[in-house]
């Protein structure tokens, strides 16, 4: 990096419904069984923490922090995410 430049910060999230996934109250035996599989292949927690540490063991990153939002999916997480990334812009974690 040249001297001068801004270093990086980065911080992962997911949802803590997608591994292991859990079953939404209204889904079929068949939903479950076809969201059961994609998670079991997803791995997003497996993913998310094993990229965390090669990125940490880089040392290219100023700040690089990791959160799980407990309860959430792959789709509600994403207001999580924006919220805990302007937090985490902002320094407060």
């Amino acid at each position: 990096e040249k001297e001068g430049a801004k270093k990086r910060r980065l911080v992962l999230f997911w949802g803590g419904n997608e591994q292991p996934a859990v079953r939404g109250k209204l889904q079929t035996d068949e939903q479950w069984e076809t969201r059961r599989r994609i998670a079991e292949i997803a791995r997003q927690r497996d993913y998310a923490v094993e990229m965390y540490e090669r990125l940490e063991k880089s040392g290219r990153f100023e700040k690089l922090e990791m959160k799980e939002y407990p309860k959430e999916d792959h789709v509600s997480v994403t207001g999580c995410a924006i919220e805990g990334g302007i937090t985490f812009s902002q320094g407060q974690f």
